[in-house]
């Protein structure tokens, strides 16, 4: 059949029968021509808007759970790839109760943490390059004021995996620097790049570095599950967390060593 003649083409199949059905059915497809095809266009996600706060866009939230437990109390999250991104707080039901919003920048790791005896909303807020983040933390008081940006020392940029405060008025940060490292015995350029996971204690108050440890030159690189080194940066470690423990330790996990 020639589409000059005939543009639709129809074709007739059967389909499944209820067992009550005395007749067999039959279902008529048509398929478009090729004018008519039209590409499916990607929709802008949903935002709710407000008659007091007419340039605020925040994302609408649809709650698909049964059963919520409104003893686990507030739910503490971020707005990511939306017209507005930025940090937000939900009641146990998914209903807004507040939202910040943080122009050009990503927010992760939304969360309650104690300082200097109260209770301190904190979050990471920066930009993501190839997957690294480069940024700063955030401390905010009850009323959402800005109790203090805290950023990485030594001319690094702090990560969004990890911000702990201590009971020493510090923070715990995580950070990823590219260097350079032969990477020959995992099969890769002997002047190949690797990321080196980097934790850092760093006063509040002054912001000046306390504490700074490598992950290169105390785990090397056959403990890695992270595969053979590519054209890129070499993630080999991964720091995920970090989490003081009694006596000055800590724990951390690195995502790429299976291990913490």
């Amino acid at each position: 059949i020639h589409a000059s003649t005939r543009p639709q083409i129809r074709s007739t199949f059967t389909v499944s029968t209820p067992l009550r059905a005395a007749s067999l059915r039959h279902a008529v497809v048509e398929f478009p021509t090729r004018s008519q095809a039209r590409p499916a266009q990607p929709q802008p996600p949903p935002v709710r808007t407000f008659n007091s706060q007419p340039g605020l866009q925040v994302p609408a939230m649809h709650w698909s759970g049964t059963d919520p437990d409104p003893q686990e109390g507030d739910i503490f999250t971020d707005a990511e790839r939306t017209p507005e991104q930025g940090p937000m707080i939900l009641d146990p039901y998914g209903d807004l109760l507040w939202f910040q919003p943080v122009p050009n920048a990503t927010v992760f790791d939304v969360q309650v943490q104690p300082y200097h005896g109260q209770s301190v909303l904190t979050y990471w807020q920066g930009k993501l390059v190839n997957g690294i983040g480069q940024g700063q933390d955030v401390i905010l008081n009850h009323s959402y004021g800005l109790v203090k940006s805290v950023a990485a020392g030594n001319g690094y940029q702090a990560d969004s995996h990890a911000f702990k405060l201590t009971s020493r008025g510090t923070a715990l940060m995580t950070i990823y620097n590219p260097v350079r490292a032969d990477l020959r015995s995992v099969g890769g350029p002997k002047s190949g790049v690797v990321l080196d996971g980097i934790i850092q204690e760093v006063d509040i108050s002054s912001g000046k570095v306390l504490w700074e440890w490598h992950s290169l030159g105390h785990v090397p690189f056959t403990d890695s599950y992270a595969g053979k080194p590519g054209n890129g940066p070499w993630d080999y470690f991964h720091i995920n967390s970090v989490q003081p423990l009694p006596g000055g330790k800590l724990l951390v996990s690195a995502r790429h060593t299976w291990a913490v």
